[in-house]
């Protein structure tokens, strides 16, 4: 159902939605609140914050209640979708379940794509704070970073 556009539910719509939420969700949100959450001391640590807030069970609990009330009125939705496209509020709920799916796969694979990065990022960042700029740190894979990492620390 990610491609029916009977429902308006159409690919190209559904990157453009899933883009929009993943720049615009939480990252200006955590930005304007830095100054009041006294636990985030830096602006890369509100954007850090912004970054990794991911879409998931909350996702799915809202779209589930919102069927529901669309469906009966109440927080029960019906067993089975409906099948009469003259019944009210058809397109919507038929539409929920594809656009929050969606919505949820992209922000997992998003958040994957960078945590390997943002990982090999503060390996290279602690080296720096710690005053080491003397040698060359060449990170040849996930592996040999972490060997690295491991190893500065000492006894």
């Amino acid at each position: 159902m990610m491609n029916a556009p009977e429902i308006t539910v159409v690919p190209w719509r559904l990157v453009v939605i899933a883009i929009l939420i993943l720049v615009f969700r939480r990252i200006p949100i955590m930005l304007a609140l830095k100054p009041i959450i006294p636990d985030i001391r830096t602006w890369r640590e509100a954007l850090f914050c912004g970054h990794f807030g991911p879409i998931g069970v909350g996702a799915i609990f809202i779209s589930i209640l919102a069927r529901a009330e669309l469906e009966t009125g109440h927080t029960v939705p019906l067993a089975t979708l409906p099948t009469d496209p003259n019944s009210p509020n058809y397109t919507v709920i038929l539409a929920i379940w594809p656009i929050v799916s969606f919505l949820i796969l992209s922000s997992v694979c998003f958040r994957q794509k960078y945590a390997n990065v943002d990982y090999c990022s503060w390996i290279i960042d602690s080296r720096v704070y710690t005053g080491k700029t003397s040698q060359h740190l060449v990170v040849h894979n996930h592996l040999h970073a972490r060997q690295w990492h491991n190893a500065s620390l000492g006894p």
